[in-house]
């Protein structure tokens, strides 16, 4: 069964001309905002802006998380690292590119120490990978994290624009079992993927899902308002065999928490719906 999360900054009201930022002022909140929505996850945010105040780097703040977490019943099932859309593993210097190796162990180092056991790690925009070089520096980049990932028993999850089958190729190119792959079913609608190909190929190397919608080439939605085909994704998402958390990254408009809720329940319609199909 798969449990149902929120990114963090989507129960609040976001800042002005912004659809992802750390909520500064009510993270501590939300575990409860969540927890009243109906939600059973939450995914951190480690965002570039305040990178160095975020609770997770203080083992004040991991306790923080923790107890907040129990207290609620939320878990914490994942990081997303948005930090390196701002610091990618390609096309830089190499002082640059290890500068973010070492941002990431560490990075993976203090979400075992929160008990958090995926990482997210953006492979997007500027740190899209395009050449064969750029396949090769990036696994050179992540050799040192994913080392640190093993011993620790921190899965770290790629989220890529590709298709499904030359992302899988890229992840058993590297042929270490903490590395996997982070879907994102709106993102993927907005390119116009196939999410049965997709999660077909992914397969086993799934270690998360991002749910949210999006217009065709366009920008985020609310959920069923964009080009996602939903009918289609979950019942390619039941035969993928995925148990996983899945995570809604919706836009939080004016109403946060009222528009998670209503997501929330787009969600549970489509796996009820999905299971249904796929009953014997």
């Amino acid at each position: 069964m798969n449990v149902i999360g929120i990114m963090q900054g989507r129960l609040s009201p976001p800042p002005a001309g912004r659809l992802q930022a750390f909520p500064w002022a009510s993270w501590r909140d939300e575990f409860a905002s969540a927890r009243r929505a109906g939600f059973g996850a939450i995914e951190w945010l480690v965002t570039a802006d305040g990178l160095d105040d975020n609770p997770l780097w203080s083992d004040h703040g991991v306790a923080e998380i923790r107890g907040l977490s129990a207290d609620h019943a939320i878990a914490v099932t994942s990081v997303c690292a948005d930090c390196f859309i701002d610091r990618p593993f390609v096309r830089v210097a190499g002082a640059a590119r290890e500068a973010s190796s070492n941002l990431l162990t560490r990075l993976i180092e203090r979400s075992a120490a929160a008990g958090i056991p995926v990482v997210l790690v953006p492979v997007l925009e500027a740190g899209a990978i395009v050449t064969e070089q750029d396949q090769r520096d990036l696994l050179v980049a992540l050799e040192v994290p994913l080392a640190a990932a093993v011993r620790l028993g921190v899965s770290l999850a790629l989220e890529s624009d590709w298709a499904g089958a030359p992302w899988r190729a890229l992840i058993d190119r590297s042929a270490c079992p903490a590395l996997g792959a982070y879907y994102d079913a709106g993102n993927a609608a907005s390119l116009g993927r196939d999410p049965a190909s997709d999660l077909r190929a992914l397969g086993a190397t799934l270690r998360g899902v991002h749910i949210k919608d999006r217009e065709f080439g366009g920008g985020s939605v609310a959920l069923g308002h964009g080009a996602a085909d939903w009918p289609r994704f979950f019942t390619a998402l039941a035969a993928s065999g995925y148990a996983g958390p899945l995570i809604l990254e919706t836009p939080a408009g004016t109403e946060p928490v009222l528009n998670a809720r209503r997501n929330l329940g787009h969600v549970k319609g489509g796996l009820q719906a999905s299971r249904a199909r796929t009953a014997p």
